[in-house]
């Protein structure tokens, strides 16, 4: 920390140099180095790389970075999006443009749609993948061919997703009954 650096009271709307911050409020000490701490904690989570990459855009608009390359932008316009060279250009960050006019970062180009076509394939990729692998709690695809061949043959179905809780005394009778007698060893009693 520089002593030279000035800072503004925020009390005053005053520059003062730190010393002197610091010398008349030693609560700024604490509230500066947990700042500090903040923006170390961010940057070791790698928070602040996900903040970089961050474009603030309208209500209205949705967002996303596509890889740089000729396929995965014509899929891209084939979805509804398209190359943003108003909202992502403006960052100081994203001044590599694109000869399109797009910000691009490293292989990635910066792309908008309109929110209501990013719902739409969002609902379709999960309707698709429903499809395909089942609704949460109904088990996958495969599961329910597998039980319903093995059913056509005449086997009993283990389900292995379901569960249930088991309480003490429900333990202890099960294995008293798994031991046949009535009364419980000392090494089947559950403690």
């Amino acid at each position: 920390m520089s002593e030279q650096r000035e800072i503004i009271n925020l009390t005053t709307g005053q520059p003062v140099s730190l010393t002197q911050a610091l010398d008349r409020e030693p609560e700024n000490i604490k509230e500066l180095r947990a700042q500090k701490k903040a923006r170390l904690i961010r940057v070791l989570d790698r928070g602040v790389i996900i903040d970089r990459l961050h474009v603030d855009l309208p209500a209205h608009l949705h967002g996303e970075w596509f890889p740089k390359d000729t396929l995965a932008v014509h899929e891209a316009n084939v979805l509804g999006f398209h190359v943003d060279t108003e909202y992502a250009t403006k960052m100081p960050m994203f001044d590599n443009k694109d000869p399109d006019g797009g910000a691009v970062v490293g292989d990635v180009i910066f792309m908008v749609c309109e929110k209501e076509t990013k719902e739409l394939i969002d609902e379709i990729r999960t309707e698709n993948f429903e499809r395909v692998h089942g609704k949460h709690g109904r088990g996958q695809r495969e599961e329910r061919d597998f039980a319903t061949s093995t059913r056509a043959v005449g086997l009993p179905v283990v389900d292995e997703s379901s569960s249930r809780t088991a309480r003490k005394q429900e333990l202890q009778e099960a294995l008293q009954k798994a031991h046949g007698s009535d009364k419980p060893d000392s090494h089947t009693i559950i403690k």
